[in-house]
């Protein structure tokens, strides 16, 4: 006889928590997207408890109120530059720990690629910046993603992307070079190699994304 009473508190339950999963359409996802990939710890903190889209709406305004007028057109750049060259089957370069890492810190000193495969070490060199209508001499970022995709890839290939930084491109307070290690497997996802490269660039990516919030406007400066 308790049946039905059990059922409909089954489906109440059910029902309230496809409501809480299915709280964000809009902005589904938003912090893994290349605006929210510049979110502060602090900001990260806040994320985690919007519920609603009118929540997120809010959330991203004051976020982007926060950072200075030209910040959603670099990061539409850097994030084109990112999808260009990195995207891998259905999987766009943006969504990508080496889009990520392009978009966040902005074109590496150098990049290297090398091919785990039976029978050898295949390596190619690239010194250009990751940008869009970028100049110098050296190989060009499209010639890696070209060696990456042409015959010396197979199913059974695991490419290593070495992508450095030297101190002066990345914040003064870093100081000192950077170099990661990012290996994409053959199904298109890739990560970084090693975890205490990640813990680094977790320190290092709050780092920027502080860097790019704007000084609250004094009340003097209004009038």
């Amino acid at each position: 006889m308790k049946r039905p009473h059990f059922v409909a508190i089954a489906a109440v339950s059910l029902f309230a928590t496809s409501l809480f999963a299915g709280g964000l359409s809009k902005y589904k996802s938003w912090e893994k997207s290349p605006q929210g990939y510049l979110m502060t710890a602090a900001e990260r903190g806040q994320w985690s408890n919007i519920r609603t889209d009118d929540d997120a709406d809010k959330f991203v305004k004051d976020f982007l109120a926060r950072r200075s007028p030209d910040f959603v057109t670099q990061n539409t750049q850097a994030a084109a530059a990112a999808d260009k060259y990195f995207t891998a089957g259905q999987i766009r370069g943006s969504a990508t720990e080496r889009g990520k890492l392009v978009i966040i810190l902005g074109p590496p000193s150098g990049i290297s690629l090398s091919d785990k495969k039976v029978g050898g070490d295949m390596r190619l060199n690239v010194d250009s910046a990751m940008t869009v209508g970028a100049s110098g001499g050296g190989a060009s970022v499209t010639d890696m993603v070209q060696a990456a995709n042409g015959a010396g890839s197979s199913s059974g290939v695991i490419h290593t992307y070495t992508v450095t930084y030297a101190a002066d491109k990345l914040p003064a307070a870093y100081g000192k070079s950077l170099t990661v290690n990012i290996e994409l497997h053959p199904n298109g996802e890739d990560h970084i190699a090693d975890r205490k490269t990640q813990a680094e660039l977790d320190r290092l990516y709050e780092m920027v994304a502080e860097t790019k919030l704007t000084p609250p406007t004094s009340p003097s400066a209004k009038q």
